[in-house]
Order: C-alpha cells, then structure tokens, then sequence
C-alpha cells in the first residue's frame, strides 16, 4: 500500500540495501536507502529509494547493506522523494565478516542436474559479492551470488558480460542463477522492438 499522497510506481524493482535501517519496524522512520536502477534505462544510471524497517513485508527478516531486495516505488507527489515499500529480501549479503546469524557461507558452484536447461544472459548489474542477469528467454531479471562463478574471475564480473547459467528455486520459492559460466561472445542478442508504427 502507498503511503498517503504518493502514487506507487508499476511493476516490482530490484535493487541493493546501500544504508540499512537501525529503527524499530514499529516505528515509521525512513533512515535507509535502496539503490536501483530503472529497467530499460542505463544499469548505471541509479536512484535512490528511503525505507524503514516498517516498510519490509510481514514475515520477512530486517534487510542488511549488500542485501538484494525486491520492492515497488511510492512517489510523492509533493517532495518528488522515492520510498522504497512492500520490500522482499532476495539475496543476502556475504562474507565472513557480514553474513547474517545462521546463514551458512557460500561453497563451490551449485552445478545443475544433468539434462537442466541452460539459459543464456547478460550481467547488468553487480554488487559486492552479487549481481543480476537479464535474461534473453525469460522476462525479468535473475539474482546470482558469487560464489556460482564457474570460468570467471569475480574481478572480470561486469556489466555486459555473457553468459550461460542454471536455474535454482530454494525453499522459499525463489529463483536464483547456479552454474554461471562465460558464453561465447554475441551468442546473447536481445530484440529491439521500435516504438513508432510504420504505415506502408
């Protein structure tokens, strides 16, 4: 739900916990920011979303700095300020030094059953030790850690890169890329659709 005199934007937006909120969900402070990109625009090209912990949805844990979420965009009408609601945690932050209580470190790459599809995609966004990938079958973009780097040096992970990956769903019933590997170069094409009507 929109908070009053905003208007929400379409559509859900991913994005990356940058100053995590320290007040209590009971309280209705927006002390931290979510940077996201918009979709069709230049991935580095990033907005600022505030939020407070009031505004993560019901049954899901307090967001970190580093962590993925998905969340919709409530713009005031007033201010033109963004605030970042209904937000979903998609990906944790990781490390020794930052990783949530009893989430277990990363291991070697998940590698996909024998005979699993493999997708092709470009990065178009990274963080610390995570990114997205546009996917050149499948709408949206997909979450991928680290840690499923097969072939590629995680200092050489950039937006624009190539690749071919696996699909995972966890318990949870979120999707996530497992297996990435580099693919060759101009194997990921994506359409573009012209926006005029031509008459003939």
């Amino acid at each position: 739900m929109a908070p009053p005199g905003t208007r929400l934007s379409t559509g859900t937006q991913r994005g990356v916990v940058a100053v995590r909120s320290r007040s209590q969900a009971s309280v209705r402070l927006d002390d931290g920011v979510i940077l996201y990109s918009e979709p069709g625009q230049d991935p580095s090209a990033q907005h600022q979303a505030h939020y407070g912990n009031f505004r993560v949805q019901a049954g899901q844990p307090a967001v970190l700095e580093n962590d993925a979420v998905e969340f919709e965009v409530a713009h005031s009408s007033a201010t033109l300020a963004r605030k970042a609601v209904n937000i979903r945690l998609v990906g944790v932050q990781g490390g020794r030094d930052g990783a949530r209580p009893g989430t277990p470190e990363p291991s070697a790459p998940e590698l996909p059953p024998p005979g699993a599809e493999r997708l092709l995609g470009r990065i178009v966004q990274t963080k610390k030790e995570f990114g997205f990938i546009r996917q050149l079958d499948r709408p949206g973009d997909i979450f991928f850690h680290f840690s499923q780097l097969q072939g590629i040096p995680p200092d050489q992970v950039t937006p624009g890169l190539e690749v071919e990956y696996g699909v995972r769903r966890d318990a949870k019933g979120q999707l996530s890329a497992v297996g990435v590997t580099p693919a060759p170069p101009g194997s990921v094409v994506f359409e573009v659709v012209a926006p005029e009507v031509l008459a003939g």
